[in-house]
Order: structure tokens, then sequence, then C-alpha cells
């Protein structure tokens, strides 16, 4: 089974052009961020099942594939709340030094015993049996 583009498409969400544009300089210009404002509804005159109407920052406000005739003219931007961080990049920043200690740990034996003492704020004498 796909995944299916359009079900992660939501109102407030920020979209740049995509793998499909063909608008030519309706969102003003590659790079350019728009709004989603409504998700198309099957019955829709103007809004067809599978299209989004988007509010660019330039002005320009109108609806396009994501899905319809099996084109995506969008992708997602970052879609963050200003000051949080996405659950991949906290798991990341949790993972990474850890990782690095393992991987220290296990490529430079001769640190291992230096390792211990830092982290486990020992004197030398107590950690004799970690040669």
């Amino acid at each position: 089974m796909e995944p299916d583009p359009q079900a992660s498409m939501q109102v407030g969400m920020r979209v740049v052009r995509g793998v499909d544009w063909k608008w030519g300089s309706q969102d003003s210009g590659e790079g350019n961020v728009g709004t989603v404002v409504e998700i198309g509804r099957t019955g829709s005159p103007t809004t067809p099942d599978k299209t989004v109407v988007v509010q660019w920052d330039q002005g320009n406000r109108t609806n396009y594939r994501t899905g319809f005739q099996g084109a995506y003219d969008l992708l997602l931007y970052d879609n963050a709340q200003i000051g949080e961080r996405g659950v991949g990049t906290a798991l990341a920043q949790l993972l990474a030094p850890s990782a690095l200690f393992l991987l220290a740990f296990l490529l430079f034996p001769a640190l291992n015993r230096t390792f211990a003492l830092i982290l486990l704020k020992q004197s030398p004498d107590r950690i004799q049996g970690m040669k």
C-alpha cells in the first residue's frame, strides 16, 4: 500500500512548489511559501477531491493538485511551531551523544578508563579493575 500524500495535508500547513509544478510564477517564484487554506472534497465544483487551495505569501490564491490527475504540485514546508522541535530532531539529539560515546568506547579501548573516570567521577584507585 502506497502512502497518501494528501492524507497529511491540513489547513494551515505551509507548502512550496513540488515535483509536478507547471504553474509558472503563480507562487511568485521557486522557494516562496504559501499556506493551505482549504482542502478539496468530493463533489465540490471549485475545489475537487485531491486538491487544496493555497494562499501564497506573495498574494496569489488558487488550488493545486495533491494527487488529482496523479500529480502533486506541492511539497510540505517545515510546519513545526516556532520554538518546537520535531520528534525526529529531538530523538536524534538524544541519541547522537550516546552513539558517539559508545562508538568511541568500543573503538578506543585505551580511553575506556578515562571515560569511566570522567563519567563516574571516581578516583583512579577505585577503578583499578578496568585496565
